[in-house]
This record gives C-alpha cells, structure tokens and sequence, in this order.
C-alpha cells in the first residue's frame, strides 16, 4: 500500500513518492533529527516477512553501507515502523542517464566522461569484494554538475535468497510486479550472457554492463532490444554484440575498450574495470592522440590484471636479483609507453605495504605482516615467491634500498616505543642499527647520505651513510613534524611531509646546502609520502584532497594537482622508478570500530563489536559516569566533518550531536552525565583549537575560554575544573566559576587525567631514549603536586577504573598491548588476560613516536572496557607502468 505524504517512518516523515523499483516503491522522505532529505525504499511486504532473507538482506546491507565513494549512493541505515520496513539512502538529485538516453546519443566527450566516473565507482567496489550486479541506465544518476552517482548498488545480491544464485528469477528487478515491463526489459538488456544463462555471477558481469552502458551511451539505442524478457535475454545469450551500429567515427581505442568490455566468454572479457577506467583517462588526457580509423595510432589496452603473481625463488634467485640492482645503470633504457599500464604486485589477505623499488625497478623491498609478525620482504614484481630478509618480531616498517642495491633500510620499534633506524644486507643476513630515535630514512642518490626524521626534535637530519656526521636540516615547529623525507634527484633538495596533530599535512622542500625551507602545498588536507619525479619538476605523493587517498602530481614549485589514481582505497605510500616510468603503490582498507573486551576473559566470544561501519570510523569512546552511555566521534575519510555521537552502552541507538564546519573530536562527559566537553577546529594544520561544551538537551555547543595545545586535550573534573595542556606548552586547569586559570609548573607529560574523586591528576610520560626509567604513568595531588610514578615502561594508553585503580595498556615492540591493574597503594601491578592485536595505521606508522594507538575507557563495573580496534585491516602492493 502505497505511503501517504506525512507517514512517518521511525524519524524520518515521508515526503512524497520518487518512483518504483525492483526493489518496491522509492520516497522522498525528511530526516527530522538531521534535517536533510533522503531516499527511502521500502521493501515489498512479501520480502519484509520473510526472516531468513530480512536477515540475509541486513548483513549485505550493512556490507554496502561500508562503500564510501562520492559516485556510489549512500546507504544510511535500516528502517523499522509500524510493520514498514525500508531501506534509507542518500537522496541524489538530477536525472538518471536513463532520462537523458531518451534524448539519442550523447557526444563522445560527455559519455566517456560519465563512463569514467561509472568504472571508478565499480573500480573501488570491486576492490572491496561488492559487484552491483543491476547496471544500467536507471541506476545511474547524473548531478547537475556532471557528477556520477551510481544506484542501489550491490542491492540484487543483499535481496536475493542464498539459495538463488543460479535463478535470476530471483533478482527483484525481474521478480518485481509483471506489470513493471519497462523495468524488467530494462534490466535483461544489461545482463550479461553467464547471468542471462542463470549461472552464478562475479565483476565480469558488471563489466559487461558497463560496456553494454557505453554502447548505449554512444550508439544511442540499446544493444540488446526486444518485446518480451524472453526474448531480449535469447538474444544476450545467443547474439554477438554488433559494434558496427557505432558511429564510424569512432576511435578505434574507445571501440577496442568495448569489444573487450562485450566478450561473451567470461574468461577472455577485460578482467578488471580499472583497466578500463585507466584507458579511458588516457584517452580523454590526450584525445588527440587517437585519430578516428588510423589502426597504427590504436594504444594496446592494459592486460587483465594479473591476481596471482609469483614471486622470487629462494636464495640464488634472490643473489640474481640483487646482482642485476647492483648493475642497474648498464641496462638500456625502455622506449616510453603512451598508455598506463596496472598490475597487482601482491595479493595478501593481510597487510604488504610501503613498497621500495630496487634501482633496476626489477623487484621491491616491502612491509608484511606474513608469518605473523612484522617483517622486510623482497620480491620480483614479475613473478616468484617473496623472500622474507627480516626475521624478528619486533615492528618494521618503511624499507628504503640503497642507490647501489647493496642494502636496506628501514625503521625498527624498540622497547621503549621508540624507532631507530636498521640496514640489512640486500641478500639477507645480519641487521645492523645505525640510528637511534630516528624514523623514516631516505638514501641521496650517490648513496653516500641520509636523511631521517629525529623522534626527539622531530625535525629533519643529514648523516653520512654510516650514521656519523649527522646535522639538523630543518627547525622545530610548534604546529607540525618534519618526517619522510625524499631527495630530489640531484641531491639538492628534500622534499618532506609538515604533519600537523589529525589527519593533516602539507609537503615542503629544503635545501640541503641551505636549510631554506619552501612550501609545497597547502591544501588543507593529507598529504603523504613525496617523491620526485626525474627531471626534478615534480613531486608524486598521497593525499586525502579528493576524499579517499590517491596518488596526486603536482609541481615542486607549487600549485594545483592532478590526480593520478582514484577509487582503490587509501593509497599510502608509493615510490617511483630510477627512470620515472613506473610508481608501486599500496592500497590500504581498514575499519576502524568500537570493541567491548571482557578483561578477566581471553575468549573471543566474550568480545563484541558495539560498532561496524566501515566508512565511517568511530573513535575515542568514553562512557558516561553512570555507565550507560558512551561518547564517540567519527570519521569518514573526508566525505564529512569529524562529528561527536552518543549511543547506549549495548550499541544501540547511535545519535549524531554535534557536526558544523568545525573538526568536534574527542569527547569527555562532565561529571553530572548531562554535557559533553570536546576539542574542535577547523581543517588544516595552522588552525588553533578550541574547546565547546554541549548540554545534551540542547542542539547548539558553547564555545568556552581555553585553547587547549593538543586535541586529545584532557578531562573534567567533578567540580567541572578542566586540565589541559595550553599552548604555552604546561598542564593549565580551567576553572569555569572564576573563569580562571592556573598553570601547573610541576606536572610533566601529556595526555592528562583526573581520577573519577577529583583528588588525583594523572599524566603519561614518554620515553626520550630507549631504557628511559622516567616513562610511564605518573599520579600528583589534585593541585599538581606529589608527584610519584605508579607504572614504569611504554604506555600505550590508560584510564582510570575507580578512585584507586588505573588500567594500562603496556605497548609491546610487536605493536600488541598487555592491559593492567594499576593500584594507588602501592600493591604490585596485576596482568589481567585482556592482549590487545597490534593496531597501525599506515599513514602513519614508521614515522612518528607511537602513543595512543588504543584509546579506551572502563565501564564503571571494572569488568569490561570498550576501545578502538579495527575490524579488518588489509593492504596490498600494485603498480602502474608508463605513469605520466
């Protein structure tokens, strides 16, 4: 029956009807508590009652929810009122590309545009193990700004019952109302032939749509036509596809791209729709280049992306590799390619990441997580098995090969928490320190210096390649590190990455010779991981300033970037060939969620997640002082403003408080359970923080006096006092009565706390070197005096647990955590059976001084806590051939 405008759907008021699917009938709907306009699909009655396929559908729901992309439609969430259920989406304005196919053929510019956006959009979906599956014009929107949504993606599957695959009578496109004929012709015309035969389907049918979408785009008229369903699948299945209807201008590479898109054997069609969108933005960078008919100006397409590839076989095949890295320079140069060519390197279920290439661009030296602890590897990108040249457990990360082959270097994590920088021999053997509390090495090009981030100072040094002689390049900053530098090609400058506190940076360059220190962007967002191009023109890095993390160029004098990569997920750190004509590229996807740990049990079932979105993480929770709250914020990666949450202890009921143009992170309940105080700013590295408190009945934070150094500022007192550190660098407490405040000369460290009784402050000293015995959690009375040290060691975080007890988590080389009981008496410290796996985030990692990796709090019972952790995390190795 349909909805009546004024129906209320749990929050949201339904607004007026939007059309009808396969799926059931779409609304216009009013989120009341956000105040935004959203889409609403709500699902067939016959479909809703069936628990088996509402259970089926929620958890594929909550697998698309996860896709954070701006050309794929949100999901929002499942909805449940009065025995309606539905699904609730983003609400894309403009026509679909259905609407204006009804107008003939689109201009090649304009549809090789559209179709670029559709294969990034599939391209990242892909990756991530989601196919849509119901492609086609319908379900492509074009914004009036020429932007692509993709429609109820992934939908056909979560819909379909688990013993359906082999029926497409089953895809609710084709089971919806006989009466629908448009939408059920509309459908089989995109199917591809192994899903028109009923057989179960992967990516390749997606990319037989997308061709099919392409055809359409250009020719004007479907590919596939009929009167009845029967009909037009025969002929999907029976017909070649005849590109003879396209105009016979078309250029050859465009027609090349379709036929491979349109092959009806699953096994010779283009294997990866990143193939296609790569082919398509060249094309559209160098139109010219393709003249219409001419077969000799035809580019070859990129191979089928290779998901299997070998690596090197042991020993003498690795003193081989090496010997040819060693004499790199006697080999000729390859002829440049006009067309960029992708292959996977690896394909790990863990994590590969921070590849290295060797001189020759032959093999590469990377970070994995094989065999269970983390390790240096080397390989060939061409074949073989890996060769692991590290074997300990402690952390490793950021390998770099010396100019001449010989050697490796890269960051190792002592003890103490503190990295220092190793070689090991290219062959494998023995690792040697060259560097203390140093971080992020990079080789000049003659070999004979390095250059380093100093963990201390967190500035820039130069050494010579034994480690002596070492001078400081840049000056410290207030506002930003100086770390993973890169030297341009001829060793005249570094390029390095200015981190500010958050997911912000900026690249910069130094002189060597001078220390003259030059900006090199400032956007206000991520930027990673630089390296120079050959000619010393240009700088390659990663940043997040188009949403996800890709691989931008942009010139070494400044100014606006272009992008390289999009849609394969969080590509962190790259490195570029001796001859400029190939990047290597990780590509990391994570989650980062809410886990409850039973502290006094090891049994993974006594842990649950009390959150799982995937596209959206939530950090630093905190629960409120009676227990049955918990404070969160959220990050989504660039696609909205970090925001300040609450939900009930058990998960449920997650409400957004506060999201505007600041930055809210970090919350702290005050002691009445009735307002939050949080940190807030506005994007970029320069901006100073402030802090606001909400009041949970109102909607609008106040802003209050302090301006706090750090954005994990500090606490609420029970008296409403806040500690923080100030930006004159001391713990200063706020008293909001007097609207004073105090310094507080005698505390030291940072990351500080008040006890539950406000008797007590607490802090975390750091190690400045390895064995530091001042490093730990230390207690003071409540005006900052008294001090005394109640746990020793690297603390990887705490909270208090009571008026006399704190937990700490101890950080372990191996990037794990041991949780403990820490009394106030005096009594021994007690080992509880909570370990925590180790937790990284590669933007960071091998970089910087690790502290705080698990934030968490303790529920007022004692028994359990609940703390970040990331619900899977994976990274693999790929790379791009004849890179512009």
């Amino acid at each position: 029956m349909p909805l009546l405008p004024g129906t209320s759907l749990g929050p949201y008021e339904i607004l007026a009807p939007l059309g009808v699917g396969g799926m059931g009938e779409v609304y216009r709907a009013r989120d009341t508590r956000l105040g935004r306009d959203v889409a609403i699909k709500v699902l067939p009655g016959s479909f809703a009652e069936n628990a088996q396929s509402m259970a089926r559908f929620k958890r594929e729901a909550q697998a698309l929810a996860s896709l954070n992309h701006p050309g794929i439609a949100s999901i929002f969430g499942l909805e449940e009122s009065n025995g309606i259920r539905g699904i609730v989406m983003e609400l894309v304005e403009g026509d679909t590309l259905a609407d204006r196919l009804r107008r003939g053929a689109m201009p090649l510019d304009e549809a090789l545009y559209i179709a670029k956006q559709v294969a990034e959009a599939l391209e990242y979906a892909h990756d991530r193990g989601i196919i849509h599956r119901d492609l086609k014009p319908a379900n492509v929107k074009v914004t009036l700004d020429g932007k692509v949504k993709l429609l109820d993606f992934g939908l056909a599957k979560a819909a379909e019952s688990d013993s359906a695959t082999s029926d497409i009578s089953s895809s609710p496109t084709l089971s919806a109302a006989a009466t629908q004929a448009g939408i059920i012709l509309g459908t089989a015309a995109y199917m591809s032939p192994e899903q028109a035969k009923g057989k179960s389907v992967d990516r390749r049918a997606d990319i037989w749509a997308f061709g099919v979408l392409l055809f359409e785009m250009l020719a004007g008229k479907p590919l596939y036509a009929g009167e009845t369903t029967s009909e037009i699948l025969a002929r999907v299945i029976e017909r070649e596809p005849d590109l003879n209807q396209l105009p016979a201008s078309m250029p050859l590479a465009i027609r090349e791209l379709m036929r491979r898109c349109l092959t009806k054997n699953p096994r010779q069609r283009l294997r990866d729709i990143g193939e296609a969108r790569i082919a398509l933005e060249e094309f559209l960078a160098n139109p010219a280049a393709v003249q219409p008919g001419a077969a000799s100006a035809v580019p070859a397409l990129p191979p089928p992306r290779r998901r299997q590839l070998a690596w090197l076989f042991g020993g003498v095949a690795l003193g081989a590799l090496v010997a040819g890295a060693v004499f790199w320079k006697t080999r000729p140069a390859t002829p440049q390619q006009s067309m960029m060519r992708f292959s996977a390197v690896t394909n790990f279920t863990g994590v590969d990441a921070q590849p290295s290439f060797s001189p020759d661009g032959r093999s590469v030296a990377f970070l994995s997580n094989r065999g269970g602890s983390s390790n240096i590897w080397v390989g060939l990108v061409s074949g073989g098995s890996p060769v692991r040249i590290t074997n300990d457990p402690n952390f490793k990360a950021r390998p770099h090969w010396s100019p001449d082959g010989s050697k490796i270097s890269y960051s190792r994590l002592n003890e103490s928490g503190l990295w220092d920088i190793w070689t090991v021999p290219a062959l494998g053997g023995a690792p040697r320190k060259l560097l203390s509390i140093a971080n992020g090495s990079a080789w000049s090009p003659d070999g004979m210096s390095l250059a380093y981030g100093d963990s201390s100072r967190h500035t820039l040094w130069i050494c010579d390649s034994t480690g002596s002689n070492a001078r400081e390049l840049t000056q410290p900053e207030r506002i930003a590190w100086h770390l993973q530098p890169a030297f341009s090609r001829d060793g005249g400058k570094i390029a390095f990455v200015r981190r500010g506190p958050g997911p912000y940076s900026e690249l910069a360059s130094v002189e060597v010779s001078t220390g003259k220190v030059e900006p090199i962007t400032e956007d206000r967002a991520l930027a990673l991981s630089p390296l120079w191009s050959v000619d010393n023109q240009f700088v390659y890095f990663a940043s997040t300033r188009g949403g996800s993390m890709n691989i931008w160029k942009t010139s070494a004098k400044g100014g606006p970037p272009v992008q390289i990569t999009a849609g394969r997920g969080d590509e962190v750190s790259l490195d570029l060939s001796a001859d400029g004509n190939k990047i290597v590229f990780d590509s990391q996807r994570l989650a980062t969620n809410l886990l409850e740990v039973n502290v006094d049990s090891e049994a993974e079932a006594s842990r649950r997640w009390l959150t799982t979105d995937a596209s959206r993480g939530t950090l630093a929770p905190v629960y409120s002082p009676n227990g049955r709250q918990i404070a969160y914020f959220t990050n989504r990666k660039g696609a909205e403003n970090e925001a300040i949450w609450i939900m009930d202890a058990d998960g449920s009921n997650p409400v957004k408080l506060v999201e505007d143009s600041y930055l809210n992170v970090f919350p702290r309940w005050n002691r009445n359970g009735q307002s939050l105080i949080f940190t807030a700013r506005h994007p970029g590295i320069e901006s100073s923080r402030i802090l606001r408190k909400l009041t949970l009945s109102d909607t609008t934070p106040l802003q209050l006096p302090p301006e706090p150094a750090e954005s994990i500022w500090g606490d609420v007192s029970p008296d409403g006092r806040l500690v923080f550190r100030g930006t004159n660098g001391l713990p200063q407490i706020y008293d909001p009565g007097s609207n004073k405040t105090e310094t507080l000369n005698g505390v030291r460290g940072g990351f500080l706390h008040w006890a539950p009784d406000g008797k007590h402050l607490s802090s975390v000293i750091s190690a400045a070197h390895s064995g530091d015995p001042e490093a730990g959690v230390w207690v003071y009375d409540s005006n900052g005096g008294t001090a005394r040290q109640v746990f020793r060691g690297w603390v990887a975080y705490y909270a208090w647990a009571g008026v006399d007890e704190l937990f700490v988590l101890e950080g372990q080389p191996n990037l794990s955590a041991v949780l403990w009981r820490v009394r106030l008496d005096g009594s021994p410290s007690v080992r509880t059976r909570t370990t925590l796996p180790p937790a990284f985030d590669l933007p960071d990692i091998g970089s910087a001084a690790l502290q705080f990796y698990f934030r968490f709090d303790v529920h007022p019972d004692r028994r359990r806590i609940i703390v970040e952790a990331f619900r899977f995390h994976e990274s693999d190795i790929s790379m791009i051939e004849n890179i512009r």
